[in-house]
């Protein structure tokens, strides 16, 4: 990327994306439309639609993900060599830099310690304590009181506005001071040169208001749900970030970036709600500022250490974005100074929280409604049905069967794209290390599966409430909102329950793995993820799903 280049941005990304996802429903909702040609009722068309749109929808992020995935091998590396010449006025010299570490009853050390060992020299270090814990506070006092020359504590008495909240207090009072600053999380490592090297993307362009250094999980976080899942961060920021500079919207991420305070004073600071990261970086977006991605810093991360913390976090996500979509999407999607495709993007990207609610109603249709109201659903219906064996040897069994008419290989592949997108990335990153791509693909289609539900209920929670909660991750003392109550649980039990009988009464055996997920996921915030014998059945819904999809192509094949 030249210097005459930024801030101008590329669409041919998302042309493609839109592109090949119009030629896939020309090419086969003929063929779906075909299913109302029939005596069946209103109802069961108005099932059937509802049901092509939702497999349109899903066969959309296929494609959306998978063209991200390969434009990320051709996307043009970050901007090298960068001075500190040409940079804004506010930024001239050697400006002061504050580094706020915001934190609330999950201080962590090592990241603070992170945080002074910048090899930049004209920085401060501002600790923003919410803390409510004695203990918490006693120990941040003990390390501020070892380097009084480099740590401030900042405390306040209300705690409104959560982190946002919090770090716009702290602004207000050192504003004038300092002309750019950084936020770390509370468990984010800061590279020694994070400052020194983010500092010169603003010589890019005045219009950047923050520079986002990119994430990779911490290699030395301890608890095994964490290291296990963590790969999840470096396949997002290598596959699905990396291109965003180029060719899509560029978020501000809650930490790990350094900001032009006067962007910052201009747009009134930082928004009061519970996704503040997604929230401001709507509001400058739409003023004309933007962001940009340095790839080459990268900073680490804790993934949620638990199973519980990972619902909690989950939550957060879906009635965070809700809210900033209701709130913030209006105007940055009116603006005359964001392209197009950027807006798509947020859209998309934002929907994308939402998608357990569609898979959900999908299941529902397919289990429920289409049997009961549409005559010939189990005859013509394209789906994962599996007609009772004629045999009677185990080979038999498994292989003897055929599948519906629908059940051709171009339509095969279509739904495997839709299926597995996700697994791609993957499978190509760690094409040398087969036992840990399937390791974290099993733990990663159980966690997935196994939120469906509570997913569902966060977000029609927000639609009724209006609220976003902002359960603090690192906190063990309680879980605020839904997600871990008890009362979820056991409807997730009761869903699981339900989804095994279908998938026993109606030959559907892939309902198997949404069960197996949703029974499991009780026993996992009791037990813990630690225990051994848990292991094969927190494996079973990706076995299971894989196992399917298998069958079916070995059907198509002797088609």
């Amino acid at each position: 990327m030249r210097f005459r280049d930024y801030p101008a941005k590329d669409s041919l990304m998302f042309v493609v994306i839109i592109g090949s996802w119009i030629l896939s429903l020309l090419y086969f909702n003929p063929r779906l439309f075909s299913l109302l040609i029939g005596p069946e009722n209103l109802f069961a068309k108005f099932g059937i639609l509802v049901f092509i749109m939702l497999l349109n929808l899903f066969w959309f992020y296929g494609i959306f993900y998978t063209v991200i995935f390969l434009f990320s091998y051709f996307s043009k590396k970050s901007v090298q060599s960068l001075r500190f010449s040409n940079l804004p006025s506010s930024l001239k010299g050697c400006p002061r830099a504050a580094i706020l570490y915001p934190t609330m009853n999950d201080f962590r050390p090592d990241a603070v310690r992170s945080c002074l060992e910048q090899d930049y020299e004209n920085f401060h270090l501002f600790i923003l304590d919410d803390s409510t814990e004695d203990k918490i506070k006693a120990e941040i006092n003990e390390f501020g009181s070892k380097f009084p020359d480099k740590v401030t504590i900042i405390r306040r008495e209300e705690r409104d506005g959560y982190k946002a909240g919090n770090v716009n207090n702290a602004l207000r009072q050192i504003e004038k001071d300092y002309p750019c600053f950084a936020i770390s999380d509370a468990d984010g490592i800061l590279p020694g040169d994070f400052i020194t090297k983010l500092l010169p993307y603003f010589s890019l362009s005045p219009h950047i208001a923050f520079v986002q250094a990119a994430q990779r999980a911490n290699p030395a976080q301890k608890s095994e749900f964490g290291r296990e899942l963590g790969l999840n961060i470096n396949i997002h920021w290598r596959r699905f970030m990396s291109v965003r500079n180029r060719c899509g919207f560029v978020m501000f991420y809650g930490h790990g970036a350094l900001m032009r305070t006067d962007v910052w004073r201009e747009t009134g600071g930082f928004p009061e709600v519970a996704t503040e990261d997604l929230a401001y970086s709507l509001k400058i977006r739409a003023r004309g500022y933007q962001g940009i991605i340095a790839n080459e810093v990268k900073c680490y991360e804790d993934f949620p250490p638990d199973y519980q913390r990972f619902r909690k976090r989950n939550e957060k996500w879906i009635r965070g974005t809700a809210e900033c979509l209701k709130k913030f999407f209006p105007e940055f999607r009116r603006s005359k100074k964001v392209p197009w495709f950027e807006k798509l993007d947020v859209f998309i990207s934002a929907f994308s929280l939402f998608l357990p609610f569609p898979f959900l109603l999908f299941l529902i249709l397919v289990a429920l409604i289409l049997p009961l109201y549409f005559v010939n659903f189990e005859i013509r219906g394209p789906l994962f049905l599996i007609p009772v064996a004629a045999g009677k040897h185990l080979p038999e069994i498994l292989f003897g069967f055929r599948y519906n008419v629908f059940w051709s290989w171009d339509f095969y592949l279509m739904m495997c794209t839709a299926i597995f997108y996700s697994f791609i990335p993957v499978a190509v990153d760690l094409f040398k290390r087969p036992g840990r791509a399937f390791s974290y693909l099993a733990v990663s289609t159980f966690s997935s599966l196994s939120i469906v539900v509570v997913s569902s209920l966060n977000f029609f929670s927000y639609l009724v409430t209006r609220k976003a909660v902002f359960p603090v991750t690192g906190d063990t003392k309680g879980f605020s909102g839904n997600s871990n109550y008890k009362a979820v649980f056991l409807l997730e039990f009761i869903f699981g329950g339900v989804f095994v009988y279908l998938a026993l009464s109606t030959k559907n055996l892939w309902f198997l793995s949404v069960a197996f997920a949703l029974l499991l996921s009780p026993l996992v915030n009791i037990l813990g993820w630690e225990k051994k014998w848990l292991r094969p059945f927190i494996y079973a819904p990706m076995v299971l799903t894989l196992f399917i999809i298998i069958l079916i192509g070995l059907s198509v094949w002797r088609v």
